[in-house]
Protein backbone atom coordinates (compact mmCIF):
# COMPACT_ATOMS: atom_id res chain seq x y z
CA UNK A 1 0.00 0.00 0.00
CA UNK A 2 1.48 3.41 -0.98
CA UNK A 3 2.60 5.67 1.87
CA UNK A 4 -0.02 8.33 0.99
CA UNK A 5 -2.86 5.80 1.32
CA UNK A 6 -1.46 4.62 4.64
CA UNK A 7 -1.35 8.21 5.93
CA UNK A 8 -4.95 8.80 4.81
CA UNK A 9 -6.09 5.56 6.48
CA UNK A 10 -4.24 6.49 9.68
CA UNK A 11 -5.89 9.91 9.86
CA UNK A 12 -9.29 8.39 9.05
CA UNK A 13 -8.96 5.84 11.89
CA UNK A 14 -7.70 8.52 14.30
CA UNK A 15 -10.67 10.78 13.52
CA UNK A 16 -13.11 7.92 14.04
CA UNK A 17 -11.44 6.99 17.32
CA UNK A 18 -11.41 10.57 18.64
CA UNK A 19 -14.89 11.60 17.42
CA UNK A 20 -16.91 8.38 17.53
CA UNK A 21 -20.34 8.81 15.92
CA UNK A 22 -19.49 12.36 14.83
CA UNK A 23 -17.06 10.72 12.38
CA UNK A 24 -19.24 7.82 11.25
CA UNK A 25 -18.27 9.03 7.76
CA UNK A 26 -14.90 10.50 6.88
CA UNK A 27 -14.15 11.93 3.43
CA UNK A 28 -10.77 13.05 2.14
CA UNK A 29 -9.29 15.40 -0.43
CA UNK A 30 -5.70 16.19 -1.27
CA UNK A 31 -4.58 19.34 0.53
CA UNK A 32 -5.84 22.80 -0.36
CA UNK A 33 -5.81 26.22 1.29
CA UNK A 34 -8.79 25.91 3.67
CA UNK A 35 -10.41 29.21 4.73
CA UNK A 36 -9.55 29.92 8.37
CA UNK A 37 -12.84 31.59 9.24
CA UNK A 38 -16.56 31.76 8.44
CA UNK A 39 -17.54 33.03 5.00
CA UNK A 40 -21.30 32.52 4.85
CA UNK A 41 -24.14 30.90 6.81
CA UNK A 42 -23.90 27.78 4.62
CA UNK A 43 -20.21 27.41 5.41
CA UNK A 44 -20.99 27.68 9.13
CA UNK A 45 -23.93 25.26 9.04
CA UNK A 46 -22.30 22.51 7.02
CA UNK A 47 -18.55 22.90 7.65
CA UNK A 48 -18.54 24.97 10.90
CA UNK A 49 -16.83 28.34 11.25
CA UNK A 50 -13.26 27.14 11.74
CA UNK A 51 -11.31 24.11 10.55
CA UNK A 52 -9.12 22.08 12.89
CA UNK A 53 -5.52 22.65 11.79
CA UNK A 54 -3.56 21.45 14.83
CA UNK A 55 -1.82 18.15 15.62
CA UNK A 56 -4.54 15.51 15.76
CA UNK A 57 -4.55 14.63 19.47
CA UNK A 58 -7.29 14.21 22.04
CA UNK A 59 -5.96 17.19 24.05
CA UNK A 60 -5.82 19.49 21.01
CA UNK A 61 -9.33 18.46 19.99
CA UNK A 62 -10.71 19.08 23.49
CA UNK A 63 -8.98 22.47 23.56
CA UNK A 64 -10.60 23.35 20.20
CA UNK A 65 -14.02 22.31 21.53
CA UNK A 66 -13.60 24.44 24.65
CA UNK A 67 -12.49 27.50 22.64
CA UNK A 68 -15.08 27.21 19.86
CA UNK A 69 -18.00 25.50 21.58
CA UNK A 70 -18.34 22.78 18.94
CA UNK A 71 -16.50 19.85 17.39
CA UNK A 72 -14.81 20.63 14.09
CA UNK A 73 -16.06 19.09 10.86
CA UNK A 74 -13.05 19.95 8.68
CA UNK A 75 -9.51 18.82 9.50
CA UNK A 76 -6.34 20.07 7.83
CA UNK A 77 -3.50 17.53 8.04
CA UNK A 78 -0.30 16.67 6.22
CA UNK A 79 -2.22 13.82 4.56
CA UNK A 80 -4.80 16.25 3.11
CA UNK A 81 -8.12 17.73 4.13
CA UNK A 82 -10.69 15.54 5.86
CA UNK A 83 -14.33 16.19 6.66
CA UNK A 84 -16.46 14.21 9.08
CA UNK A 85 -20.16 13.67 9.59
CA UNK A 86 -22.80 11.39 11.04
CA UNK A 87 -23.84 10.57 7.47
CA UNK A 88 -22.13 10.33 4.11
CA UNK A 89 -24.13 13.36 2.98
CA UNK A 90 -23.11 15.57 5.92
CA UNK A 91 -19.41 14.64 5.60
CA UNK A 92 -19.55 15.29 1.86
CA UNK A 93 -21.23 18.67 2.33
CA UNK A 94 -18.61 19.71 4.90
CA UNK A 95 -15.82 18.92 2.44
CA UNK A 96 -17.67 20.56 -0.44
CA UNK A 97 -18.17 23.77 1.56
CA UNK A 98 -14.51 23.73 2.66
CA UNK A 99 -13.49 23.46 -1.01
CA UNK A 100 -15.93 26.24 -1.90
CA UNK A 101 -14.45 28.42 0.85
CA UNK A 102 -10.97 27.82 -0.55
CA UNK A 103 -12.16 28.93 -3.99
CA UNK A 104 -13.87 32.04 -2.55
CA UNK A 105 -10.65 32.86 -0.70
CA UNK A 106 -8.57 32.41 -3.87
CA UNK A 107 -10.88 34.56 -6.01
CA UNK A 108 -11.25 37.23 -3.32
CA UNK A 109 -7.48 37.73 -3.31
CA UNK A 110 -7.90 39.68 -6.56
CA UNK A 111 -10.13 42.15 -4.73
CA UNK A 112 -8.09 42.71 -1.57
CA UNK A 113 -8.72 39.41 0.19
CA UNK A 114 -11.50 37.72 2.05
CA UNK A 115 -13.44 39.34 4.88
CA UNK A 116 -14.62 36.64 7.26
CA UNK A 117 -17.91 37.01 9.08
CA UNK A 118 -17.56 38.72 12.45
CA UNK A 119 -17.51 36.63 15.62
CA UNK A 120 -20.93 37.97 16.59
CA UNK A 121 -22.45 37.10 13.21
CA UNK A 122 -20.91 33.63 13.25
CA UNK A 123 -22.08 33.01 16.83
CA UNK A 124 -25.60 34.01 15.83
CA UNK A 125 -25.67 31.54 12.93
CA UNK A 126 -24.03 28.77 14.98
CA UNK A 127 -26.70 29.09 17.68
CA UNK A 128 -29.72 30.01 15.56
CA UNK A 129 -32.51 27.43 15.85
CA UNK A 130 -33.35 27.65 12.14
CA UNK A 131 -29.79 26.77 11.10
CA UNK A 132 -29.62 23.92 13.64
CA UNK A 133 -32.78 22.53 12.05
CA UNK A 134 -31.25 22.87 8.57
CA UNK A 135 -28.15 20.98 9.71
CA UNK A 136 -30.24 18.13 11.15
CA UNK A 137 -31.89 17.68 7.74
CA UNK A 138 -28.63 16.39 6.23
CA UNK A 139 -27.74 14.00 9.05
Amino acid sequence: QPAAETAVDTVRRTLQELLGDEAAWVVHSPGFDVARGPLSPDHIVYAKSHPFAEPLTRDALESFRRRRGYSPRVFVTEAGVFAVGRSKKSAGLALELAQDGALVQQLAAAFGGVQFMSGAAADFIENWEVEAYRQKQVE
